[in-house]
């Protein structure tokens, strides 16, 4: 175009009756976009926690010291509006002062990635959920694990929370955590779903 004024999407290409991409003119040349008006996000709050209370496995991302992501499995439960997991003597670790619990002691801003993979990319879906996560300590001990440094005092809100774990998945049922256990409380809720 004249003066390098950038033109409407010049250039359209219908596949199946939806526009998948087009093409901008500009001084540049031609750039071609990829049209996200019509992206899969799953909005509808009951459907993403259905999807969620429904997983076997999440995915967790705290924040290192150096800024940069630590990312995890691990085994979770909702609790009325917020999520928990726990450090357990099941699956085997180095130490139970895992480098999660200092992540976020030091910052408390936490991911958690739930998904569904299959063959048939027409049935792929994710949920993130975004919040604030808080150690409870054991109950032999003080915890720490406030942000800024008080111990947690809410024993029972542990004991409700290895309750569901206890619930969801049997091998907590015949071997209970006696480590640490996380509570998360959901900032945001989003998600993706193919269809």
């Amino acid at each position: 175009m004249p003066g390098g004024a950038v033109a409407p999407l010049a250039v359209s290409h219908l596949l199946g009756g939806v526009r998948r991409f087009g093409c901008v003119c500009g001084a540049a040349g031609k750039v071609w976009l990829r049209d996200t008006a019509r992206v899969p996000t799953i909005d509808d709050q009951q459907e993403l926690r259905r999807r969620v209370v429904a997983a076997p496995v999440a995915r967790l991302a705290t924040v290192r010291r150096d800024g940069s992501p630590r990312l995890v499995p691990i085994t979770f439960a909702l609790l009325g509006e917020l999520l928990c997991f726990a450090v357990d003597e099941v699956k085997p670790k180095r130490d139970a002062r895992l480098a999660r619990l200092d992540d976020i002691a030091r910052d408390p801003r936490v991911t958690l990635l739930v998904d569904h993979y299959d063959a048939d990319w027409s049935a792929l879906w994710w949920v993130r959920i975004d919040g604030t996560a808080a150690v409870h300590g054991t109950p032999h001990t003080d915890g720490t694990l406030h942000t800024d440094g008080t111990p947690h005092t809410d024993g029972a809100l542990r004991e409700r929370a290895l309750d569901e774990l206890a619930a969801k998945y049997p091998p907590y049922r015949a071997a209970r955590p006696a480590g640490p256990v996380v509570i998360v409380t959901p900032r945001r809720w989003s998600g993706w779903s193919a269809r």
